[in-house]
């Protein structure tokens, strides 16, 4: 598919995520990618719930890219990955994620993504 023509700088990905690369490139539109600066888990977000940290990280990330380009309409975007209500952040090494998916192998869990178009 050949990517729909836009002007320059109208969409930039938000994300480092190459899956979301991907799926923007297999829609067949043209976009930029600018990794977002932010730093994640945030402690502000602990009272959140999993949702609403997933629509809190993606419009932080959305936001700080849209700060340094306001010509631009910016897609953040954030996957959680929920068990028992608790998030499950992102493993520190191979046997944390061997206990992480020894945990939601078997179990009823949630994936949740946040999006935010700014």
């Amino acid at each position: 598919m050949t990517p729909t023509a836009l002007p320059a700088g109208t969409l930039i990905l938000a994300s480092s995520s190459p899956r979301r690369r991907q799926l923007l490139a297999e829609a067949g539109l043209a976009f930029e990618v600018v990794a977002p600066t932010i730093a994640e888990p945030n402690d502000d977000l602990c009272g959140l719930s999993p949702q609403q940290q997933a629509e809190a990280l993606a419009y932080f990330k959305a936001r700080v890219v849209a700060d340094r380009r306001p010509d631009a309409c910016v897609l953040g975007a954030d996957t959680v990955v929920a068990l028992g209500g608790e998030i499950l952040g992102k493993p520190a090494d191979e046997a944390d994620a061997r206990r992480m998916l020894n945990a939601l192998s078997g179990s009823r869990h949630a994936v949740i993504t946040g999006v935010a178009v700014l």
